[in-house]
């Protein structure tokens, strides 16, 4: 979440599978990773050419097993590197994309594009990427970028260097500085080490970097000061997660053969499908002992499946796991520094996530804890940030005060004699650096010195790496060994080197400029207990108020992410939770329980439910009370759960997420819910999350949760507005939510009024375009699909895909090889048939808004700030929608959609906590009943206590007399909704009230009353006026689970 204000030096992270991108806010004090275009905070590193234009990032990946010869990735490997290398040819036989020697020995990728070939170096392939990322700051940031601080592998030679800073310049950027990957890490665990008042003068910290396509470790010491000095380098620019991913695809494709007695290993399509295949099975594997590959017509009509065990997983990368355990060893040797001197080993990059490599850390280190507490995928991007920041005198006083002292990571010479290596800079020697040394003829009557310059640590140049060479002409004629020249090798900040050479005798000084450098690190934990959690239907996310940064942070799961989906599933083994349930869906659809949140609370024979069930792959069955319960089969027997319980083991799981980062219990929570949720569906929310082990503090309706992120946001970027009138728009997966709220200079936040509907979101989106691909199956092959759970899963998550696509361009394709009998399907959508396909719901969405407007008694024109929450309003359409209603009013997009309702629970967890600066401890919130609340009157007869859109906290009363003649009792019948007809609304719970005096019709009177607490709980008591008789109930706590029940729940519920 955040406030744009004026910044235009970035920091990139350019990674070999994955980029990123950050940067500085000077109001917040703080970094900010930017979103790109899909909301998501890194990007592929890929490139495509199709038929019509060039796809950068999620675009070109997404289409890359339809289009595999013409999508480029890990161009990473062939920057800076000659094309003979024998390790580069190894990488180049294994994809599918074409790479050709160019002049110099340099490699030239050739792709298609408008029907002819064309020809691109990795300098321009990386300059594309960086360009989509610098577009995506610009349009976050809302103004230009030039400036940027680019990382780089430690181990990355002097051309690869250079390479990576002419990219950055055909990209438009000005290079501020080169920072080696393993240092800028060691920028952002430093910078928030720092914070800590128990920081010891000097720590020793191993930052162990692997990442897709290069491994680092780098040895470091960070001072209170804020000094970072490399203490040594190590590493592997050919060692990371695609060659895990390689071997895996090399053991499918031997099986296949073994199999089928086919050789796949040339068929571009199917390797490039294996590839996507075993790189998500091999995500699988770091949170399940086992997976399932499953590719239906791998190959001339054959399907291909096999299971594949973390063990197997293992055994197969055996080989590369000891060579990182070895540049470990040899870096703390070069560093000179014992294993039990080491105070932190921080873990980076997505590869460091697999269990194997951790357990031979852990031992390595004698079992010492590893450091997991900076995001592995953003704390690169993170780092380079901060010291974009400080190269451009931005930041606070430790940003501005930080020092770094860098190393080279591989020695640099010239070629003395022949094929002899004469060092001149040795590795891990500090940079900025210059040295000098004196060489001698070779030969009587040399005339010329030839200076060929080499990187690496053989005595042997050919075993080196060759960066470049000059000639120093006009040596006077003497016997060998007279006449010296003097060879000048010069390291900037960059780790870019300058090479010279001056005949003593005369002072000739022809130079050629070549390239090397490196730089650190991200974030301590402190003790906080007080979590906000956003428990979304598609997704869910969890965040934390940290005093000593006096900022929220969103926390990222096992796998790194930010949100975790809002699954569970069960196999034949265990139960699995978030990403691991996610990714084995179109395996095992009937198994694994999305959308769960529409189950809340809901009635079972509820139509708009009863829509939703004949949609879900799997069982859903009527259970008492008119409840639904979810069947599914786990280890051979079929288990029933509610879904509360469901909903509990996805809170356990962000709650386990929490404590593994913050390295502390959680027990307190804020947990989110639609503004729009009844009485029934708040009290399940909070039945899971007794369930889950939390003590909930509050419920809070997501748009508030917003305006809370955004009203602090605004009060940090020093907005002197005394009070704003804001609408939320909180459009997520499956819920909308508009709230109409006024926004106080004072921190006091007050609801005007909500509106929405809890089934509208971009799961029906999704919906209409699965429905009409199934409809589009019909109508060529003649065969209806919509009852083939297998397939229909398959379509919904392709159809996801093309939604997010269609956010960021004008079409797209469907593409599905054997959806069904054998048949493949593949259809171009466009933007436009989503829009027709979808027009009703969006007008629905914009009638929601002008509802809210209304009841909320405000024009238009007096809204200030329209802002926009939750994934599905990066749809074109819909913001096209608002802003038309608001007559052209820009929308304010200057928060993360999918984090904000998570960040201003954790703002209201710390407020209730008794945690945070004066704002946050300031906060008054006052918001709303979404609907009516009332008994039934009469037969059938509504009759509301408290309307809709009420302050609460709230307390109403009502009093009514008898029916008929010699009534003895009242039968107190309780409703929400906002009909005259109690029959139309939704019933909530009812009670007895004995003993009434026998009289007249309405002479005995009874007075009824409503409390509603801060969670939007309602409480209903009666007592009669003649005798004072009193009853009353809780309403949810009857209505779903009592005590007992949730503790015969909680002994059910194993993760």
């Amino acid at each position: 979440m955040s406030r744009r204000g004026k910044t235009t030096a970035i920091g990139i992270d350019l990674g070999t599978t994955y980029s990123c991108v950050a940067a500085w806010f000077d109001q917040h004090n703080r970094v900010e990773i930017i979103p790109n275009e899909q909301g998501n905070n890194i990007t592929p590193s890929c490139v495509a050419c199709n038929d019509t234009e060039v796809l950068v990032g999620e675009a070109a990946k997404n289409q890359i097993t339809r289009n595999p010869n013409n999508t480029v990735f890990d161009v990473k490997r062939l920057m800076g590197n000659r094309f003979s290398d024998s390790r580069l040819q190894k990488d180049i036989k294994s994809w599918p994309f074409k790479v050709i020697e160019g002049s110099v020995d340099k490699p030239i990728i050739v792709l298609e594009h408008n029907d002819a070939e064309r020809e691109f170096s990795p300098e321009e392939v990386s300059s594309m990427i960086l360009k989509n990322l610098k577009e995506a700051a610009e349009a976050y940031l809302g103004t230009t970028i030039k400036d940027a601080v680019i990382t780089v592998p430690a181990y990355f030679s002097d051309k690869q260097r250079q390479a990576t800073k002419d990219a950055g310049t055909l990209a438009g950027l000005n290079v501020l500085r080169l920072i080696n990957e393993p240092t800028a890490a060691a920028i952002a665990y430093g910078l928030d080490k720092l914070a800590d008042r128990n920081h010891p003068p000097v720590k020793n910290v191993l930052i162990f970097d692997l990442g897709g396509g290069t491994f680092d470790v780098s040895l470091l010491t960070i001072s209170k000061d804020g000094t970072i000095t490399v203490k040594a380098v190590g590493g592997d620019t050919h060692l990371g997660g695609e060659d895990f991913d390689k071997v895996m695809v090399d053991h499918c494709v031997q099986e296949f053969l073994r199999r089928q007695k086919r050789d796949i290993s040339k068929n571009a399509k199917a390797i490039g499908r294996l590839k996507v295949a075993c790189e998500k099975a091999k995500r699988d594997l770091s949170s399940t002992i086992q997976t399932t590959i499953d590719i239906d017509s791998l190959y001339d009509g054959i399907d291909f499946s096999m299971r594949f065990t973390r063990a197997k997983f293992e055994e197969l990368n055996s080989g590369f796991f000891t060579k990182c355990i070895e540049h470990v060893d040899k870096c703390l040797r070069d560093g000179d520094m014992q294993k039990h001197d080491v105070d932190d080993i921080v873990l980076v990059g997505g590869s460091t996530r697999i269990p194997k490599i951790q357990q031979m850390l852990r031992e390595l280190f004698d079992w010492r804890p590893l450091c997991k507490s900076i995001n592995a995928d953003e704390a690169i991007a993170y780092g380079a940030a901060v010291l974009a920041a400080n190269l451009s005198d931005n930041g606070d006083k430790t940003v501005k005060d930080l020092i770094l002292l860098d190393v080279t990571p591989l020695s640099l010479g010239i070629e003395i004699n022949l094929d002899e290596m004469g060092v001149l800079i040795p590795r891990n020697t500090p940079i900025p650096a210059t040295k000098e040394d004196i060489f001698e003829t070779f030969v009587d009557n040399q005339i010329g010195f030839t200076i060929q310059v080499y990187q690496g640590e053989s005595n042997k140049t050919r075993d080196n790496i060759f960066l470049d060479q000059f000639q120093l002409q006009g040596v006077p004629p003497a016997p060998k060994g007279e006449q010296k020249v003097k060879v000048c090798f010069t390291i900037d900040v960059n780790g870019i080197l300058n090479v010279s050479a001056e005949l003593v005798s005369t002072a000739s000084i022809p130079g050629n400029s070549l390239s090397k450098a490196r730089f650190f690190n991200m974030s301590s934990r402190v003790k906080t207990t007080a979590i906000g959690i956003n428990l979304g239907t598609t997704y869910s996310c969890v965040a934390v108020w940290f005093d000593q940064h006096n900022r929220v942070e969103i926390l990222p799961n096992e796998q790194s992410n930010k949100t975790t989906p809002s699954c569970v599933a069960c196999n034949s083994t265990e139960l699995l939770v978030g990403e691991a349930a996610k990714n084995q869906m179109p395996l095992n659809p009937m198994n694994t329980v999305f959308g769960v949140k529409r189950l809340m609370g809901s009635r079972f024979s509820d139509t708009r439910l009863q829509h939703v069930i004949e949609s879900l792959p799997f069982k859903v069955i009527e259970g008492s009370d008119d409840k639904p319960v979810i069947v599914l089969e786990h280890k051979g027997m079929e288990r029933k759960f509610s879904p509360e319980e469901i909903s509990s083991m996805i809170l356990k799981n962000l709650k386990e997420a929490a404590e593994a980062y913050l390295g502390t219990t959680v027990t307190d929570a804020v947990i989110t819910v639609p503004a729009y949720f009844s009485d029934k569906q708040r009290q399940a929310t909070k039945d899971a999350g007794t369930l889950a082990g939390l003590n909930v503090l509050r419920l809070i309706n997501e748009p508030t949760a917003a305006a809370i992120a955004y009203g602090l946001d605004k009060l940090a970027g020093g907005d002197n507005s005394p009070r704003k009138n804001v609408l939320v728009f909180d459009l997520g997966g499956v819920i909308l939510d508009v709230s109409l709220l006024t926004i106080g200079r004072d921190g006091s936040i007050g609801v005007k009024a909500v509106g929405g509907d809890t089934h509208l979101g971009g799961e029906d989106f999704d919906k209409a375009m699965v429905d009409h691909c199934v409809q589009e199956f019909m109508r060529r092959q003649k065969k209806d699909i919509s009852k083939t759970a297998k397939s229909m899963v398959r379509l919904k998550f392709v159809c996801e895909k093309a939604k997010t696509i269609l956010s960021s361009t004008t079409q797209t394709s469907i593409e599905l090889d054997v959806l069904y009998d054998g048949i493949d399907f593949s259809m171009n959508f466009t933007r436009q048939k989503f829009e027709e396909l979808n027009a009703g719901f969006f007008t629905k969405c914009i009638h929601h808004v002008e509802k809210c407007l209304r009841d909320g008694g405000t024009q238009k024109h007096d809204v200030d700030d329209i802002v926009l929450v939750g994934g599905s309003t990066r749809i074109p359409k819909i913001q096209q929608m608002l802003r038309e209603l608001f007559d052209g009013k820009p929308l304010c997009k200057s928060i993360k959609p999918d984090e904000v309702v998570a960040y201003g629970a954790a703002v209201l967890a710390a407020n209730l906590s008794d945690n945070g600066y004066k704002a946050v401890k300031g906060l008054t919130l006052v918001d709303v009943a979404p609907l009516s609340l009332g008994i039934e009157i009469n037969e059938d007869e509504m009759g509301v206590v408290i309307p809709r859109n009420t302050p609460i906290p709230a307390m109403k009363e009502y009093i009514f007399g008898t029916f008929v003649d010699n009534q003895i009792s009242f039968t107190i019948k309780v409703y929400q909704g906002e009909s005259n007809k109690t029959k139309d609304n939704m019933f909530l719970d009812q009670f007895q009230l004995q003993g009434v005096p026998p009289a007249p019709k309405g002479e005995q009177k009874v007075k009824v009353c409503f409390t509603i607490d801060a969670n939007g709980i309602l409480s209903v008591s009666a007592k009669l006026v003649s005798t004072g008789n009193r009853k009353g109930i809780v309403i949810a706590d009857r209505g779903n689970q009592s005590n007992d029940g949730i503790e015969t729940m909680m002994k059910k519920v194993v993760l």
